[in-house]
């Protein structure tokens, strides 16, 4: 039967259950976790706090009991590597690798990105999801990592997903304000001349995020005033955005400013907003 054991980190011995240091002066406490694998084999695994130790023998118990224990060794692989093997082993298109990139980079690699997979316990995946400074964020850091772990499950190095119970934050959506055309004059002159393109088309365009950054020079004809805006960072098609026709509309014939702005003293393959 499974069990854990209160030891000192320094001496390797037995504390009694009562005392927070050892005799030896150590004050450092791990837990260690022994257990036996189906093959009658003892086995031990260390944990720095008593409630992780007991969560995975509760787990591998019940592993044992359904049939479907996988050795805590094969989970020792670190998360960074399982992710390297995700994006490798997944297709997704240019621009959902780069977000996950970006998610990965700045709030997941920091924190589980050289910890083992078999060690990463549900109190990680929510300090991940609550690190980020927005919950739109935290949630997408949550939604990758168990884009990640379920990849490890199928990959037989896990049994379950740590991170399947773990909810997202609850993001209550805000009205999109609209601006007047006098408000979005104020803005272009905020952001000078740099950018002035690249408001417009956003303002004008109605175009997504990663649409309007993978713009480049050879997608703007100012003859036929429109925007050819990708379907994604690797190219393969568009959309063409033509200006509207009737100058009374909303965007009051701005598109070929637009265009006028984009193409100045832009090289021909460089992105737009370089």
């Amino acid at each position: 039967m499974a069990h854990i054991v209160k030891r000192c980190s320094r001496c390797r011995r037995r504390v009694p259950p009562r005392e927070r240091a050892c005799a030896c002066g150590g004050k450092r406490i791990v837990w260690l976790a022994r257990y036996v694998d189906p093959d009658g084999t003892e086995k031990a695994q260390t944990f720095e706090r008593q409630q992780d130790a007991e969560d995975f023998v509760e787990n591998l118990e019940a592993d044992k009991n359904t049939g479907s224990y996988i050795d805590p060794k094969a989970g020792r692989e670190v998360l960074g590597s399982v992710f390297a093997r995700f994006i490798g082993q997944t297709e997704s298109a240019p621009t959902t690798r780069s977000k996950w990139d970006g998610i990965w980079r700045l709030y997941i690699e920091p924190r589980l990105g050289f910890t083992s997979v078999s060690r990463i316990t549900k109190n990680d995946i929510v300090a991940t999801r609550d690190a980020p400074a927005s919950a739109w964020q935290g949630n997408e850091a949550l939604k990758l990592v168990k884009r990640v772990l379920y990849f490890a499950v199928d990959d037989g190095i896990l049994s379950r997903n740590v991170a399947a119970r773990v909810k997202p934050w609850r993001v209550q959506r805000q009205e999109i304000e609209i601006l007047e055309p006098h408000e979005l004059d104020r803005v272009l002159d905020a952001v000078g001349e740099q950018w002035r393109a690249f408001v417009l088309l956003d303002a004008l365009g109605a175009v997504r995020w990663s649409e309007l950054v993978g713009v480049r020079r050879q997608d703007i004809d100012l003859e036929g005033r429109t925007v050819t805006v990708p379907e994604d960072h690797g190219g393969g098609g568009g959309v063409p955005h033509r200006a509207p026709e009737d100058r009374r509309s909303r965007a009051d014939g701005r598109p070929a400013e637009c265009d006028r702005e984009a193409a100045r003293g832009v090289p021909h393959r460089a992105p737009v907003w370089a």
